[in-house]
Parts: C-alpha cells; structure tokens; sequence
C-alpha cells in the first residue's frame, strides 16, 4: 500500500471502478482494477523518476556519485528527447524495461 510520503504525482490518474466496469470486457480480458491501477502506479513512478534524473544538473550527479547504470539511462532518455517532447512528459517502451511489473506486458 502507497503512503503519502512514496506516493507520486499523477502523470496517469488511476481508474475508478465506474470507469474499468464501463470498458468492455472484450478490451480490459482478464486483467482486474487493482492490477491495473498498481500498473498505473508505476508508470507514473517510471515518469517521476524519469524527469527527476533529468532535472539534475550532471555536475550534482557526479557529486552525489551517481552510478555509472543511472549516468547511462540519464543519456539514453537525453538522446530519446527531441522537439516534440519538450513539453510534455512521456516515456518509451524501453522505459518499461526498468519496471519488472511492466516489462512482461509490453507487446501485449
């Protein structure tokens, strides 16, 4: 259970039970409300995290010794960004990589 001081902003708010029953069964298969609401949990964990290492200036990262695996995922989403992603948050299937609970359904 998330308390208030590990929870994250909402870059994706999760579902109400209204809004899941109203998706048609066909769609949502066999996956249930709390499964997917724990998978929307760490999207926005995925996100937060994202933007935070990039937020921080490189010469305090070093400072705080950051890992050499931190300092290569820091590159690789510089190198995902480009104008169209300027101002907006988002991440790539390749994000979903560094979240077990989310790596098993890509390509679903």
């Amino acid at each position: 259970k998330s308390t208030a001081a590990d929870s994250f902003p909402d870059f994706c708010r999760p579902l109400s039970a209204r809004e899941f029953r109203s998706v048609p069964q066909i769609i949502r298969g066999t996956i249930s409300l709390e499964v997917l609401n724990e998978a929307v949990e760490a999207l926005n964990r995925l996100v937060v995290e994202k933007y935070q290492l990039l937020g921080t200036e490189l010469r305090e990262l070093q400072y705080l010794r950051a890992s050499e695996e931190a300092l290569a995922q820091r590159k690789t989403w510089e190198g995902q960004q480009g104008l169209d992603t300027l101002e907006v948050d988002c991440f790539a299937d390749s994000d979903l990589q560094l979240y077990p609970t989310l790596a098993g359904d890509v390509g679903r």
